[in-house]
């Protein structure tokens, strides 16, 4: 009698009399024999399973805009655990778990024998022979392939290598190479992203021509984890064996999708990939897969236990199998374990269903990419051989620099849950070439980013790599997708990326850039909410207790696409109300040229210069070349006649001499005072008269003179007083600085002329960024608490000095004057320009403090109040007085 799969089987021809098949015949597989019709419908049955089992599919992430399920498409960088697989491991495994390397207990052996079990499944996985190791090796292919450099090393002498390898290259099969190699060569891609042949036989030939019988390494990635373009194996490897090189491959990022066969017909000399990339297969190990006759180590990489065969007091002996002698401690069992199982998994789908399955992903993702015309796809656009893994940026239609990638990251996953990857994916020469960036630039980027040498790292408890640039850093941001995905979850995640493409502008004062990090939140998730704590675990009489997480409603995705445009409409409306720090500042003038993204505060600029209402004048040209006045924002003049008020700046009968250098904030100022002065004689209160004041330094490179007819035009009172301080600057021996000195004789000159022409006030143009940066350096320079004064009298009592604007931003005083197109002149003075003073180092601090902390100037006004209100005349006296009371008080 026959059961009904050998009544199929037989139909099918696979089963036949037991004396009709010769001795050693293969028998068919039959997964690839049964009806395509029943295998496709138990292998799209597998897949839906997976999709289900995954865990984590229903996590839920606290963000900004609320609550959202959490959508991993980061697959590229690591996979995720499924439950039947943990379920396993918990019932089957580890009841039974005990150390290896002994088979006499039951937990001992079974470990043992699991261990070996998932050794066999790799060797089946990926076609291994008697002739290759198959070796478990720590924390993937980073491990496997530094224990490859060593084994293919002589104890004794260390051969000289030629290493070939192509633009795409991982770091962890870069950098390993570069410590052996006596010579590295790069190949070139072609445009679909493949190995340029052509160019590898070239330099096969060169290298053979130089160096002889010197032996040659081919290493070469099997699928670029930036563009999930796949390399054609068979291609290269037969073009490495024609010159009889070595053939060895990274398949970190393929291996979990594509069939590996190391023993095909062009065998390859040695395979590495991470086992915590396969799905279900989380902190599993590296596997290393080597030919033996590649081994010349006979001493493990890593001494220990496990490694040796005998060891008295005065020698050991090393084992023989390298799969033993290379695992030395104690084994991961548990990860091989899981390894072993997303192998099965994986198996168990069949690699013909996941290719078929990857590339529908992929022509879809291409094809909704190029419909979206600020979105930049790095490398190339075929859906041809390659995995649904994808790179992008997003560029500003406006200024034509890019969204940072991790700002593009941080909304994918605020808005929608959408876990993606910023950066350049530890493949640094690929992604630049991708970006376009010249190895000079790449090297102006290190010297931006890089940590000085200086600091002393133990005392400033570093626990990274510290820059106060590294938001220069360039990098894009990266989506991959599980084969297991729907169409429609496909769908969905596309609509999201389409959506930040599209809004990315409408949400980005809402976000901080942190400049020594380069990370990009949300103003209100400063603090990561929804962290889980180790610290929250408790053990008690009754086990484990944590905290309990809040469970929240969390709406499906087209709920959230809804409440994105509702959030955006709204946001995009409030933009030029909201408080956006000048990130502008921040960035050392030496470097202003590497910033390739756009900041918050430029995308409110076009915003605020397209929601201009526009009204009709009436005026007549006549009435319009005699309008030369201008009327400040309502907000920066508040503040300034505020301070003017409760500081009593402006009497009556005074007469205000505004000091007139010619930049920003002294013709902001006096328009200010101008506008001021006017709703005064309408109020009929404070009555003053208004005049400005210019000292031309005799400088070639600062020109004031326009400002003369510019006053004429303005009709108000005005002194232009000439004299050489820049000459006699040149004439006074040991000057450490010629601004200071110029400043000085300015001060000195204003005075003189104000007092001389009987005006009692001079009011000077410094604002609030102004006296943060003088606290500063004093507080660093001269160990004093001090600023400049909103107002103070000279000794002699004949002069009052004011700074109505000590409380307005520079920004605010620079939008003021470009707005208004206000007759700035430029100071080009060498002296001031040609080095990076104190000053600006100060103000780049700060801007770059402000990004992470955008309240930072309200927090150092209240701050400095006591100091700038202080009339400075009485400073010094002060400072004494405290110290006698100190003294006196010990």
């Amino acid at each position: 009698m026959f059961t009904s799969r050998q009544i199929r089987l037989k139909k099918l021809g696979l089963l036949t009399e037991m004396g009709s098949r010769k001795f050693g015949e293969n028998v068919p597989d039959i997964c690839e024999s049964i009806s395509s019709e029943e295998e496709h419908s138990n292998k799209a049955e597998l897949v839906s399973w997976m999709r289900n089992d995954e865990i984590g599919m229903n996590a839920v992430l606290d963000g900004p805009f609320g609550a959202r399920k959490v959508i991993y498409c980061d697959y590229t960088a690591s996979a995720r655990s499924f439950h039947s697989i943990e379920n396993y491991i918990q019932e089957e495994v580890l009841p039974f778990y005990g150390n290896t390397h002994s088979s006499v207990t039951v937990t001992a052996e079974q470990t043992t024998l699991f261990m070996h079990e998932a050794r066999q499944e790799i060797r089946a996985f990926s076609g291994c022979g008697d002739q290759d190791s198959v070796i478990f090796t720590g924390s993937g292919s980073t491990c496997a392939v530094e224990l490859l450099v060593h084994l293919m090393q002589s104890d004794e002498e260390k051969e000289e290598i030629v290493v070939v390898h192509s633009i795409q290259e991982h770091h962890s099969n870069l950098l390993p190479w570069r410590k052996i190699a006596t010579e590295l060569r790069c190949v070139d891609e072609l445009e679909n992203g493949q190995v340029d042949l052509n160019h590898l036989q070239n330099i096969l030939k060169e290298v053979r021509k130089e160096h002889g019988n010197i032996k040659v390494v081919g290493t070469f990635c099997a699928c670029s984890n930036l563009t999930g373009v796949l390399t054609n194996i068979q291609n290269v490897t037969k073009i490495l064996k024609s010159f009889d090189a070595l053939s060895i491959w990274d398949f970190a990022s393929a291996a979990p999708y594509v069939p590996i066969s190391v023993n095909g017909e062009t065998p390859l000399d040695a395979v590495f990939f991470s086992g915590h990339k396969f799905p279900g297969g989380v902190s599993s190990p590296g596997v290393l897969i080597v030919k033996k006759n590649m081994i010349r180590a006979t001493k493990p990489k890593r001494i220990g236990g496990g490694t040796v065969f005998f060891v008295n007091n005065s020698n050991e002996w090393y084992l023989k199998e390298v799969e033993h002698r290379e695992e030395g401690g104690t084994a991961d069992a548990v990860g091989a374990v899981r390894l072993a199982m997303a192998v099965k998994m994986k198996r168990a789908v069949g690699e013909g269903t996941i290719g078929k399955l990857d590339s529908v992903i992929t022509k879809f993702v291409l094809q909704s990419f190029k419909s979206m015309d600020n979105l930049v796809l790095l490398g190339p656009v075929t859906s041809d051989n390659r995995l649904p893994v994808f790179s992008f940026l997003i560029r500003d239609p406006n200024s034509q620099l890019f969204y940072h990638h991790n700002y593009i990251s941080a909304l994918l996953n605020d808005l929608f849950g959408i876990q993606t990857r910023a950066g350049c994916m530890c493949a640094g020469p690929y992604a630049q070439k991708l970006l376009g960036i010249s190895e000079e630039t790449s090297r102006r980027f290190v010297n931006a980013i890089q940590e000085s040498p200086d600091l002393d790292r133990t005392h400033l408890r570093r626990q990274a790599e510290y820059s106060q640039q590294e938001f220069l850093r360039p990098g894009f941001t990266r989506i991959s997708f599980p084969y297991f995905f729907s169409i429609s979850q496909v769908e969905d995640i596309v609509g999201a990326v389409q959506f930040v493409a599209k809004h990315a502008a409408d949400f980005i004062h809402l976000y901080q850039i942190n400049c020594e990090t380069g990370e990009w939140h949300h103003q209100n998730q400063r603090v990561f909410h929804g962290r889980r704590w180790i610290g929250h675990v408790e053990f008690t009489s009754n086990g484990l207790r944590t905290k309990p997480i809040s469970t929240q409603i969390v709406p499906e995705m087209r709920e959230c696409v809804e409440k994105a445009q509702e959030s955006a409409q709204k946001y995009s409306e409030t933009m030029n109300l909201s408080k956006i720090p000048d990130g502008r500042t921040a960035i050392n003038n030496e470097f202003h040229g590497l910033r390739w993204f756009i900041l918050p505060i430029e995308v409110a600029e076009v915003r605020s210069k397209m929601n201009v209402v526009f009204q009709e004048c009436n005026l007549s040209k006549e009435s319009e070349r005699k309008l030369e006045w201008h009327v400040p924002p309502l907000e920066m003049y508040k503040k300034t006649t505020d301070i003017i008020h409760q500081l009593k700046m402006i009497r009556n009968g005074d007469k205000v001499l505004v000091c007139l250098s010619g930049g920003k904030d002294s013709l902001s100022l006096l328009h200010i005072l101008r506008h001021y002065q006017l709703r005064c004689n309408k109020a009929r209160s404070t009555s003053f008269e208004l005049g400005a004041i210019t000292v031309d330094p005799g400088s070639a490179e600062y020109n004031p003179r326009p400002l003369i007819e510019y006053c004429r035009k303005l009709n108000i009172d005005y002194f232009y007083e000439e004299q050489d301080i820049i000459g006699a600057a040149k004439k006074t021996p040991g000057l450490r600085s010629i601004c200071a000195f110029c400043s000085r004789m300015k001060r000195g000159r204003l005075a003189a002329a104000a007092q001389y022409h009987n005006w009692n006030v001079l009011a000077m143009g410094q604002h609030l960024d102004d006296l943060a940066e003088s606290f500063f350096i004093a507080a660093f320079q001269n160990g004093n608490l001090s600023t400049m004064k909103a107002q103070y009298t000279t000794k002699d009592g004949t002069l009052r000095v004011i700074r109505p604007l000590v409380m307005v931003r520079e920004k605010a005083l620079r939008n003021f004057a470009e707005d208004k197109k206000l007759p700035v002149v430029a100071e080009n003075c060498p002296a001031c320009f040609n080095q990076a003073t104190e000053r600006h180092r100060i103000k780049q601090l700060l801007a770059q403090q402000e990004l992470i902390f955008p309240d930072l100037f309200n927090s150092l006004k209240s701050a400095l109040k006591p100091l700038l209100l202080v009339d400075s005349a009485h400073t010094s006296e002060m400072r004494d007085q405290a110290v006698k009371n100190i003294v006196g008080a010990s």
